[in-house]
C-alpha cells in the first residue's frame, strides 16, 4: 500500500531509499531544490515532486502521457536518463575528429635533398684542384710530338749526310756531319716552338674541366631548389588541407555544443516551469490549510461566546445561521481582479489580502478561492 503520511523520511523507507540526510540533499538537488537545509517546507516541496514523479511514471507504463500538465506535471529530474541532456559528439564529429588525428600524424618530416651528397663530394673536388702547372715530358702530346720530331730529324740527319757525301765523292767528311746535325737540330728547334702552343691548350683543358664542375654544381643546385619548392608546396598543401578539417571540425563541434546548450535551457526552463507550478499548488494547498485552520479557530471562537450566552438552551436552538450563497460586489470586485492575475500564488495572495483589510468575509474568501 503507497504511502499516505506527510513525512518524507517515512516516505523514503517505504519506497526502500536511503533517508539520511545526505541523501535527502541529494535527492533535493537532483529535484531543483537548492539550499537544502531538511525545512519542513523543503520535505514537503520534496515529498510532493516525489509523488508527482511516481503518478507520472504510473501513467506512463499505463500508456499515458508522460508530459507535464497543470495538476499532474512532472518535472524531469536532473542527471536521470529521461530529464537533463547530455552532450554527445555525433558521428560525422569524431569522424572528422580521426582524420584530423591521421592528417596530424602523417605531417611533412624535415627537408632532405636528393642531391646534397653528389653537391658536397663535387664541391670537395672542386676546392681541393691542385694549381694549374705544365710539365711538357708528362703531356702525353708533347710526347707524340716528340716522337714524331726526333724520328723525322734522325732521318732528315742521315738523308742530309747521305746527300753531302754524295757531293764530295760518296766518302763520308765533316761536312756531310755537319749537315747532318744541322738537319736534326733544325727539328728539335721546331720542336721546341710547339711546347707553349701545347701549354696554352694544357691551361685551356684546366680552366674547362674547373667551368665543367661549376657548371655541374649549378645545375645541382637548382635540382636541390626545385626539389625544395616541391617539398614546401606539399608542406603548403598539407597545412591547408589540416587548416580546412581544423576549420570544419571547430565549426561543427561549435554548431552541436551550442545546440547542446539550447536543448539544456529549454529543459531548465521547462523544469523550471512544472516546478513554480508545482510550488504554487503547494502555496495553494499550504494556504487553503492555513484559512480553514482560522476558519475553524474563529468558528469556535464564536461558538464558545454563544454557548455562554444560550447556557441552558437545548442544543437544537444553537444551529447555524444559514449563510447567503450571493457575493457582496466588493466580493465580486476581488473575484474579477484575482481572475485576471498570472498564477495561482498571486491570486490567493491577492485573496488573502482582501480579507485582511476587512473588503470580504472569511466565508466570501472561502468561496472566492473555490472558484479560482
Amino acid at each position: 500500500m503507497a504511502y499516505t503520511g506527510t513525512s518524507i523520511v517515512d516516505y523514503l523507507k517505504s519506497e526502500g531509499r536511503q533517508s539520511s540526510f545526505s541523501a535527502r540533499k541529494k535527492l533535493a538537488g537532483e529535484l531543483g531544490i537548492a539550499g537544502y537545509r531538511g525545512t519542513a517546507q523543503q520535505n514537503t516541496a520534496m515529498l510532493k515532486l516525489l509523488r508527482e514523479q511516481a503518478k507520472g511514471a504510473s501513467h506512463a507504463s499505463a500508456g499515458g502521457s508522460s508530459g507535464g500538465t497543470a495538476g499532474g506535471a512532472q518535472i524531469p529530474a536532473a542527471g536521470q536518463a529521461d530529464g537533463r541532456p547530455r552532450y554527445a559528439a555525433s558521428e560525422e564529429l569524431s569522424r572528422l575528429q580521426q582524420e584530423l588525428a591521421a592528417r596530424e600524424g602523417a605531417g611533412k618530416g624535415d627537408y632532405t635533398s636528393p642531391y646534397q651528397e653528389q653537391i658536397d663530394q663535387l664541391l670537395k673536388d672542386t676546392l681541393a684542384r691542385d694549381k694549374f702547372s705544365y710539365d711538357p715530358y708528362a703531356d702525353p702530346v708533347y710526347q707524340q710530338y716528340r716522337a714524331a720530331y726526333l724520328k723525322n730529324g734522325q732521318k732528315a740527319m742521315r738523308d742530309s749526310a747521305a746527300n753531302a757525301a754524295a757531293l764530295t765523292g760518296g766518302y763520308g767528311n765533316s761536312y756531310a756531319e755537319t749537315a747532318g746535325a744541322q738537319a736534326y737540330e733544325s727539328y728539335l728547334s721546331e720542336l721546341n716552338n710547339i711546347v707553349p702552343t701545347l701549354y696554352e691548350n694544357a691551361f685551356a683543358r684546366y680552366r674547362a674541366e674547373g667551368e665543367d664542375a661549376l657548371s655541374r654544381l649549378g645545375l645541382l643546385g637548382d635540382l636541390d631548389a626545385d626539389a625544395y619548392q616541391k617539398y614546401r608546396d606539399e608542406v603548403a598543401d598539407a597545412y591547408a588541407d589540416l587548416n580546412y578539417y581544423y576549420k570544419k571540425y571547430g565549426d561543427l563541434s561549435e554548431r552541436e555544443y551550442q545546440k547542446y546548450l539550447s536543448d539544456l535551457e529549454s529543459w531548465q526552463a521547462d523544469r523550471d516551469f512544472y516546478y513554480q507550478q508545482q510550488q504554487d499548488e503547494l502555496a495553494q494547498s499550504n494556504w487553503e490549510r492555513e484559512f480553514a485552520l482560522s476558519q475553524a479557530a474563529a468558528a469556535a471562537k464564536r461558538s464558545g461566546r454563544s454557548s455562554s450566552r444560550r447556557r441552558g438552551k437545548s442544543s437544537k436552538s444553537s444551529a447555524k445561521a444559514p449563510t447567503s450563497t450571493a457575493l457582496s460586489k466588493e466580493a465580486e470586485e476581488v473575484l474579477r481582479q484575482a481572475l485576471g492575475l498570472r498564477d495561482a500564488g498571486r491570486q490567493n495572495d491577492y485573496v488573502k489580502n482582501a480579507l485582511q483589510k476587512g473588503r470580504i468575509s472569511a466565508d466570501e474568501a472561502s468561496r472566492i478561492i473555490r472558484q479560482l
